[in-house]
């Protein structure tokens, strides 16, 4: 040996191995490390480092717990150890090498991010806050603790809330995609669409098939109207990510804004993200239905719209008017927001949870806990739905009943509640994974709004007022065209949009410029944008002659208030569910003669009405009338045909098991 020559060090060799990305010569170095010095901590450390390296998480653990034993007092070793358990989904061991790590190194940053995530996930999101907070605290520019702060306020407070911490991340670290994308999502719930598409295509351009993004980036175009945009995004976010059902749930919801795809073809587009969901989650948990009829049904109801919502407004006469002696119940809210009509669904049943902010795991956990016997799912693939959580079946019998016209294409979604005229017998059960239930001859139970006012007419008998006061993502092109031929042939009449983005100019213009482009003078289309409020929005139906209904996604709650404020309601019945809505209703209330069968007959009928404006007139007083004596305002009749249902869905479900 030279003089000045260090001797061979083993464990530097190894480390250079690693640090240089030679994993396999690290690994044989470290166990031959290992085998010479069994109690070097050192050794034990870099071995779990280099095995989390290349995510093989159980052997991590297995020698960052040997490293804990030969060094308890590691706050590196705990920290680490606290990352492999938590990879592995071993959330308690996890959180106390988490806490024993902060024990002897209490502004360790990283543990203190870690077990916020640990709290989130499991639920406890004010431990969580205080985490984040305490790792920003103690490391300002810590962006991934900021990013989550502003995350968890998204999810607790609403988007808009979080803009500010999103903006703070992205300012901090410029590079971290995740909180570019978490920043468009929150523009964009605030409708700031450019700079949100900006902050979208920034979070993209970063990471290259970032599924999330790309699945956000559907979600603006949807809100901008860009349908045929917005579906193709969705399927790239759900390409990249096969298991994001969020993106699968999206671009189902947006094909039924377009008017090319067949009821075959829908059904397909449902089926596959039922399979994909198997794929990515594996066989669902086997629940057997533990009921023989001799106790109450219990019986929870799922959906993010327990608030100041059309989906509520549907709901709660049903809730409220099912026989308590035969059902047990429980509401799921799963949105932030909670105001006197979530107050009136508490009132309405036996248990009430409150699900904003949790994760699918915790949600799933939490109505398992309950011991269900029916689940109803309220939201199908609109809003903030928990698709994952269905998959995995998390009651005995599910139902998917109200909020989304169509099948969930789960195979654990048992039955679907709907009325003959939507899903007509022998034609409609090759569309759909579940059990078709045509429980009543209407599906709806309408609670008109207390305060609507009385239906008026502040026309001038002399220019007819058409309008259509539905989302605009339903007017379609085919739509569009029979509105062309309706103002063609009723010369001087208007037509009067409403929608809460048509107080927007530039969104106006290119609505102009769409009509225009169909062959209508744009000078006799006219626009209101979002009302005050719900009494406002009824009362902009006293200046309306005639509602258009849109296709192939009809009015639901549209159709109900037109109606309920004396407006006739002229509709296109189609093949499926989505488009055949305002004929159920219409026929509910005794006007069938306002369902066109034809394109033709939706232009004659709609003529034909706005010719005869004494009837016009005399109609709006005999049409609230009509909808207060009919099954859509009975509700005690709709609760017990409802209840009926439930009750032969679980039987059905208990005789095959």
């Amino acid at each position: 040996m030279r003089p000045n020559s260090q001797p061979p060090n083993p464990l530097q060799d190894a480390l250079a191995h690693h640090q240089a990305g030679r994993f396999e010569e690290a690994e044989r170095a470290y166990r031959q490390v290992r085998t010479a010095q069994p109690r070097l901590h050192q050794a034990w450390l870099l071995s779990g480092l280099l095995a989390l390296h290349r995510n093989r998480c159980s052997e991590a653990v297995e020698h960052l717990q040997r490293a804990v034993q030969l060094d308890p007092r590691s706050a590196p070793s705990h920290l680490n150890l606290a990352i492999a358990l938590s990879a592995l989904g071993k959330a308690t061991e996890a959180q106390r090498s988490l806490k024993a790590c902060l024990a002897l190194d209490p502004r360790n940053v990283e543990a203190w991010y870690r077990l916020g995530v640990l709290h989130q996930v499991s639920g406890r999101l004010q431990e969580a806050a205080e985490c984040y907070h305490k790792a920003s605290d103690l490391k300002p520019d810590h962006v991934e603790s900021i990013d989550a702060l502003g995350a968890l306020v998204a999810e607790t407070q609403g988007l808009a809330a979080a803009v500010p911490w999103f903006h703070k991340a992205t300012t901090i670290n410029p590079k971290y995609a995740a909180s570019w994308c978490n920043l468009g999502i929150a523009q964009s719930h605030i409708r700031r669409y450019a700079e949100a598409l900006k902050a979208l295509d920034k979070a993209i351009e970063l990471q290259p098939g970032f599924a999330k993004a790309l699945t956000a980036k559907g979600l603006v175009m949807q809100q901008l109207y860009r349908l045929e945009e917005a579906a193709d995004f969705f399927a790239r976010g759900a390409g990249a990510d096969p298991s994001d059902s969020e993106a699968f749930s999206g671009r189902l919801l947006t094909l039924h804004y377009l008017d090319r795809l067949t009821p075959m073809q829908m059904a397909a587009e449902h089926f596959a993200f039922g399979r994909a969901m198997r794929t990515a989650l594996g066989p669902p948990v086997d629940l057997r239905l533990d009921w023989d009829g001799a106790r109450p049904l219990k019986v929870g109801f799922l959906s993010p719209d327990f608030r100041r919502h059309a989906v509520a407004a549907f709901a709660l006469p049903l809730l409220r008017h099912l026989d308590r002696s035969k059902f047990t119940l429980i509401a799921y809210h799963d949105h932030a927001k909670i105001d006197e009509v979530s107050s009136e669904i508490q009132s309405c049943v036996d248990g009430w949870r409150h699900f904003a902010g949790l994760n699918n795991t915790v949600v799933e956990k939490r109505i398992r806990d309950d011991g269900l016997d029916v689940l109803v799912d309220l939201c199908g693939h609109t809003g903030i739905n928990r698709m994952k959580v269905l998959a995995r079946r998390v009651a005995p019998v599910q139902v998917t009943y109200l909020g989304y016209p169509d099948t969930t294409g789960l195979d654990t979604m048992d039955f679907r509640l709907t009325d003959a005229y939507c899903d007509p017998d022998g034609i409609a059960e090759e569309w759909h994974s579940e059990k078709i239930v045509r429980f009543s001859p209407v599906a709806w139970a309408f609670q008109p709004h207390p305060e609507a006012p009385a239906p008026e007419y502040a026309g001038d008998g002399r220019k007819v007022v058409f309008a259509c006061f539905n989302n605009y993502a339903k007017v379609s092109d085919k739509t569009v065209r029979l509105w062309s031929r309706i103002l063609a042939e009723v010369p001087g009449s208007t037509l009067r949009l409403k929608g809460h983005d048509l107080d927007d100019e530039a969104f106006r213009d290119r609505v102009r410029e769409r009509l225009g482009s169909a062959g209508i003078d744009t000078t006799r289309v006219e626009f209101l944008g979002r009302t005050a409020d719900t009494v406002a929005h009824l009362k902009a139906y006293t200046t309306v002659d005639i509602s258009l209904d849109p296709y192939p996604y009809h009015g639901t709650t549209t159709t109900c208030e037109a109606l309920w404020m004396g407006v006739p309601v002229v509709t296109l019945l189609g093949p499926s569910h989505v488009s055949r809505v305002s004929g159920s209703l219409l026929t509910t209330a005794g006007r069938q003669d306002w369902v066109a069968l034809t394109e033709e007959e939706y232009v004659s009928i709609a003529v034909r009405l706005s010719k005869d404006c004494e009837r016009l007139r005399s109609e709006r007083m005999k049409l609230r009338a009509s909808l207060a004596t009919s099954q859509l305002l009975d509700y005690s009749a709709q609760a017990e045909r409802f209840g009926a249902a439930l009750l032969a869905c679980a039987r059905e479900k208990a005789a095959r098991t």
